[in-house]
């Protein structure tokens, strides 16, 4: 190798050299040598260290007995608010209405009308009437599928419709 290649070949080296360091230091270093002020370096927490967190969070410290007090004092407070709930809801809610489930089983040949029957039967739906009109007039009949629902006296006539013809017609 002649002394030009070797003074090339030594820059390179150093180069790279240089390089690496940039990263390793700059890039991948951490930058945080020294403890933050007020923390403890042997792993021990000072009352000084409480303190002044506690300060810099707006939080305050309170004995386990005081806090145990309060939880007691909570509890009480909110059985006594759901105590004169549920006396007032009882006065004031009539009872909850029962919601009639039917899976309703959609064959071939057949019409809203018998639909109508099928659920007016099983309280579903308070008129036959509606149900065959809200079909009619939205074009729905043609769009009836085959297969078994599920559907409950919760639900609108719309909803029906949408259920028993799987969103074909909008």
């Amino acid at each position: 190798m002649t002394k030009n290649g070797m003074r090339g070949f030594s820059a390179g080296i150093l180069i790279a050299c240089a390089v690496f360091s940039f990263f390793y230091y700059f890039i991948f270093g951490d930058h945080e040598v020294t403890p933050k002020t007020n923390e403890t370096t042997n792993g021990k927490v000072t009352e000084e260290a409480v303190a002044n967190y506690l300060t810099k969070n707006n939080q305050i410290a309170v004995s386990q007995e005081d806090y145990a007090k309060w939880q007691k004092d909570l509890q009480s407070k909110n059985q006594e608010k759901t105590q004169s709930n549920n006396n007032d809801n009882s006065k004031d809610n009539p009872p909850k209405k029962e919601v009639n489930k039917l899976t309703l089983n959609i064959t071939s040949g057949m019409v809203p009308g018998e639909i109508a029957e099928k659920l007016h039967d099983a309280k579903i739906i308070k008129s036959t009437e509606e149900f065959n009109k809200y079909f009619h007039t939205n074009n729905r009949e043609n769009y009836i599928q085959l297969g078994k629902f599920n559907v409950n006296s919760d639900m609108s006539i719309p909803k029906i419709a949408q259920v028993i013809t799987k969103n074909r017609v909008k």
